[in-house]
Parts: structure tokens; sequence; C-alpha cells
């Protein structure tokens, strides 16, 4: 018999296929792989799952395990020969193991050790009078006779945090311990090895579309693509439980039972109060929805259990939002962030999603702001904008210009760039076209009407003794947001 004592090694771990031989020094599950469950159940502490055919007790209503591969044996082999007198100690993490019944370490038929002591999510056994030779396989047993895996629970209890909180957790089963009266013995150790694994059941879909306006003056932006008048976004709750494909299966709010939830919209955006129609549509024929628009960047919808939303299948529902082609919009991006609110929290773990992009409303054309424009009739003091248009369209360009004192003034025509030139534009004659006096300064946002990939600008205002100062053009919905005045 080895011993050394002192210090702690760990054994490397094996996962072998049914029939296989498992490596020295192993604890090894046969066949190898775990069972997964839905992390969203794993509040419940009574939650119980057999590791034999990952059959689950005491769950509540729509929740499916995913057994994967049956975990059919738990194998742990020492490395060197083990004398009656050792205890070895078996260790779960974020999970315990049923209470009030006896565990075992079968050699075949045969009993080589039994529980001493069963502590929330840790199992003692004694080595029987007979020594356990190296290299023994024992399979962890509930039953003396016939091999059968242990029973754990899934949960809090006083002992151990709660278990599989989140997706992407685990349960593990360790070797910790084994020893007798003079200290380690390191051949009876091993890593960990998982047994249980945790995945989201129910997640959110949301799928991006971008609609263009035209590029018409702001005035006249009212669509949010040519010809219609709505734009429709895929959304949905997908439960993925047991699904070939995550487009196929959902969820039905009403068959929670005890874990009644409602479904939580939450859609963000700057120009929410402009829209005529914002809805959810649910894609099976079973109604509508309509937004709680709360204030101009915030609207909400809530869909309750009691609202029999039923499965959707093969199809996904539908944000819809539509202009009623009196209001103006202006580029605009709007996030949608979906929220599974359970009424139980004892029995499930609420699902988030945070705010993602849904909606992407962007005009069909180029535009770029400039912040500070002077306009004098003096020509060396006066700025200037230069306008590049790559494309093969003649483009007109038009600005809404807000003087320093405010009060914007929309659509002013700035002039027209022929394809494949260079269109430079004074401040004077905007001013002039504005009806501003001069001197002064004001800011500007221009609209040119050709494809934004083919379109570039640089600004610059003249200064005596020709020391020019460039000013930065800044394009984009967000540079557009940042500095246009309203």
């Amino acid at each position: 018999m080895k011993k050394i004592s002192g210090f702690l090694i760990v054994a490397m771990i094996a996962f072998t296929m049914m029939g296989g031989v498992a490596f020295a020094g192993t604890l090894v599950l046969d066949p190898a792989g775990s069972l997964s469950y839905p992390a969203e159940a794993a509040v419940r502490s009574n939650i119980q799952i057999n590791l034999n055919d990952g059959a689950p007790a005491n769950v509540p209503a729509g929740v499916v395990p995913n057994s994967g591969s049956a975990i059919r044996q738990i194998i742990y082999t020492p490395t060197t020969d083990l004398p009656g007198t050792v205890r070895i100690v078996f260790t779960l993490t974020n999970a315990r193991f049923v209470t009030g019944v006896s565990y075992y370490l079968l050699n075949g038929a045969a009993t080589a050790a039994s529980t001493d002591d069963v502590q929330g999510n840790s199992l003692t056994f004694v080595v029987g009078d007979a020594m356990i030779p190296a290299n023994t396989a024992l399979v962890l047993s509930r039953t003396q006779v016939t091999p059968t895996n242990p029973t754990i629970i899934l949960g809090s209890s006083t002992a151990t945090p709660t278990a599989l909180a989140t997706p992407n957790t685990s349960v593990t089963l360790q070797v910790t311990g084994c020893f007798d009266a003079v200290g380690t013995i390191n051949g009876g150790l091993t890593n960990a090895v998982t047994v249980l694994s945790s995945y989201q059941q129910y997640s959110f879909y949301v799928d991006p579309v971008t609609a263009t306006i035209d590029v018409e003056p702001e005035s006249f932006r009212r669509w949010f693509v040519e010809g219609t008048d709505n734009v429709y976004a895929n959304i949905g709750l997908i439960n993925a439980a047991g699904s070939s494909s995550s487009q196929t299966w959902r969820i039905s709010l009403n068959s929670m039972a005890d874990g009644a939830a409602t479904l939580k919209w939450t859609l963000t955006g700057a120009q929410l109060n402009k829209l005529d129609t914002l809805q959810f549509n649910a894609n099976n024929g079973g109604g509508d929805w309509n937004f709680n628009i709360s204030s101009d960047a915030l609207a909400t919808l809530n869909i309750d259990a009691n609202d029999d939303w039923t499965i959707h299948d093969t199809y996904y529902d539908q944000l819809w939002m539509s202009v009623n082609q009196v209001n103006v919009l202006n580029t605009q991006t709007f996030n949608l962030a979906g929220m599974l609110d359970f009424a139980n929290n004892s029995d499930f773990t609420d699902v988030t999603r945070s705010a993602y992009l849904a909606v992407t409303w962007d005009i069909n054309g180029w535009q770029g702001t400039v912040p500070y424009m002077y306009a004098t009739s003096v020509a060396a003091e006066d700025t200037f904008i230069k306008i590049f248009n790559n494309s093969t369209i003649d483009a007109e360009v038009y600005a809404d210009i807000t003087p320093d004192a405010g009060g914007t003034v929309p659509n002013v025509t700035v002039g027209n760039i022929p394809a494949g030139t260079v269109g430079l534009f004074w401040a004077r004659d905007m001013a002039t076209a504005a009806g501003l006096t001069m001197p002064g300064s004001f800011a500007a946002v221009f609209t040119v009407n050709a494809p934004k990939s083919f379109v570039s600008a640089m600004a610059n205002q003249k200064r005596p003794g020709g020391v020019d100062r460039v000013i930065p053009v800044y394009t984009g919905p967000e540079r557009f947001y940042q500095y246009k005045h309203w």
C-alpha cells in the first residue's frame, strides 16, 4: 500500500463510453455525457434529478429537462490500495444529495463501502473490513444489490448556495477526501466531473430590420419605406426545451400553471410619439396588442398569461410600426428589450434580454452636420463646405439651418452637384436663402440626394491672412442627433 501525507495531488479526469475501461485515478461517467436542465427552474429547492435517467420530480409546469446522454453509472477508481480504515468523501457543487437514505460504493454486487454521513452536498463513505485493491472500479449506488445512481436536489438549502441560478453553470462531483488515521491517500482523490449542466430554456429572438426614408427634404419625410407606411420587425420568445429548431418551438404563457408569467417588451427611441401605430402582432391569429407609449423615448407592452397567448409554431411574431403621413420623422434607431417575468420566483427565475437593435430607420441618402458656420459678405472670412458626389447621378443638396438665436429654417435649397463632381457652397449664400442677418453664425444639417456611400464632405472657415480653420462634418444618425439644434 502506498500512502503520502501532507499535500493533495488531484487525479486527471477521463470520460469513457459504456464498455470502455476507466483509466486509473478517475471519476468517470459511463456512458460519457451529462444531463442538462433549464436554469429558470433551478431555484426550486426540492426539484430532484435521478442521475440514472435524468427523470425529474417536483417540477413546476412549463419546465422540460433535456436528458442528453443518460448517466447510467458513476464509476470511481482509486489508483492505490485502500485499507479498511479509509474514509472517502464525495462532494457536489451547486446541488445537494437526498438525505435520509443510504449510499454505497459497489464492487460488482458486493458493497465495498457505505455512507457514514450525508451532509447536504457531501457523502462520506467508510470502507469495509476488506481492502479495496488499486484500480478497482466502484459504482456509486443507492442500493446494495443492483448498481443504481443517486438522486440529487437542485436549488438551495441551509448548507449550499442556489444551484444553477443562471445558464452555463453546472453541478460537479468530485472525490475531495480520501484519508485514514495517518493522513491523505492521494491515489483516492479525483478532479471534478460535470454530472448536470444548465441551459436557458427560454430565449428572446429579435431580427433587426433596416428601413429607409426617401431623400426628400426633412418636411416631406413621412414613410418608413417607399410605397408603404409600415415596418415589421420579427421578434419572438422561444422555448428551446427539446427543440430541434430554435425557430419552431414557442412558449405558451397560459400553460405554466403555478409558474404563470408575463411577457414584457420595452421599446426605446426618440420619436415614439410621432408613430401612428406601434403594435405587437401575434402571428398565429391570436390578436394584436398595443404598446403603451409613455414618453417620446419609451414604450412598453405587457402580455399576461390570462391573455391566452398560445404556442406559435414555425413563425415569428412581429413588431409593427407605422407613421400617420403627417408627422415628420428623422433618422432613428429603435431598441427592443424583453423580459419573461414569472409570477412565482420560487419556482422560476425571470429571463431577460437587454436592449437590442430592432429597427434602423435610415435615410436613403447622405446626411452631414456642420455645427458651426460663420456667414459674412466678406469673402476672406466666410465659411464654405465642399461636398464630393462620387455617384453616377446628379444630386440635389438641402439644408436645415439653425442660427445661434434658435428657430430652425428647414429645407433650404443649397444647390446641385453633377455626378462625379464636387460642389462648393458658401455660408453667405445659405444665410441669404434662409433669410438670416449677416454677419452671423449657424448650424446646418445637409441632406444630399445621392447614395450615402458615394458622398463625403469637408468644411472650412476662411480667416484673415490666409489662416483657415477646418470645421468638422459629422455624419450618421448618432452624430445627427448629437449636434443638431432643435
